[in-house]
């Protein structure tokens, strides 16, 4: 663990990984968090896991952009691969994610989709 934190380069990239992590995370934290709640759930799921699909869609990446900014110091092309390499570490999480869903848990999720035609808040 020494090792890679005096290797600089090592470090940059460790730097990277966190950024994207942090990023990629906060969607996913949020609506778990959200759905761990209590109340009609059952109809606002839909929404709330649907809110990381475009999440993932837009690809978001404020820390990691600052992060990699920082580290390429000022060099367009160096920032650049630095985010590729960072949005890389987490797509197997949002592929994972894409295909749990639209595979798996189809069924389920297109009957959260179902359930909210019953919220009496939504117009």
């Amino acid at each position: 663990m020494l090792d890679l934190l005096h290797d600089q380069q090592k470090q940059g990239l460790l730097k990277i990984e966190l950024a994207a992590t942090v990023d990629a995370g906060l969607p996913l934290v949020q609506t778990t968090y959200h759905l761990e709640g209590d109340g009609p759930l059952v109809l606002t799921c839909f929404e709330e896991v649907d809110k990381v699909f475009k999440a993932i869609q837009v690809a978001h990446f404020p820390n990691l952009n600052g992060v990699a900014d920082r580290l390429s110091q000022g060099h367009n092309t160096n920032k650049q691969q630095l985010v590729a390499y960072g949005v890389s570490c987490v797509k197997p999480a949002f592929d994972y994610f894409v295909l749990k869903f639209m595979n798996e848990l189809k069924p389920v999720f297109d009957a959260f989709k179902a359930a909210q035609l019953f919220c009496l808040t939504k117009s």
